[in-house]
């Protein structure tokens, strides 16, 4: 459909241009912004500071009472990554904000008005894949009267 638009972005990197986003003056403005099994990465690789700027980034370009659908890896899987390379080792021995304190900066801190915790269910005979793993739905708060 033409109101569907997938955008392939590394907010932390750069800011997105404004074929992405819109312009300044006319800001594209999204309804959902999904992130799965990304955050670790751009935390190991960018530290809490990327992970600040994407937060950020995400919320911005939401439009009032837009989602964000977060899946945080656990903080064990951090651990396992940590070595990957010298710059993902020594930011994770710098990280400050865990996994599971991401929900209070992104509602006390970025502005999100409020977080659910998502059950993902399985048919029988499935793979626990996702079932294992924290969805965490963010909601930007409804602009208010003019």
């Amino acid at each position: 459909p033409a109101n569907v638009r997938f955008a392939h972005i590394n907010f932390v990197q750069q800011p997105p241009s404004a074929t992405q986003l819109g312009t300044e003056s006319c800001p594209r403005r999204f309804d959902t912004v999904t992130c799965f099994s990304t955050s670790k990465w751009i935390h190991l690789n960018f530290g809490d500071l990327g992970l600040l700027t994407l937060f950020r980034r995400v919320h911005h370009c939401l439009r009032p009472g837009g989602r964000f659908l977060l899946e945080p890896q656990p903080w064990a899987s951090y651990r396992k990554n940590a070595s990957v390379s010298d710059i993902t080792l020594a930011n994770y021995q710098r990280i400050a904000i865990k996994p599971d304190g991401f929900e209070d900066v992104l509602v006390g801190q970025i502005g999100f008005s409020c977080c659910e915790h998502l059950q993902v269910h399985r048919a029988d005979g499935e793979s626990e894949g996702f079932a294992r793993r924290p969805l965490l739905l963010f909601t930007k708060a409804a602009a208010g009267p003019r």
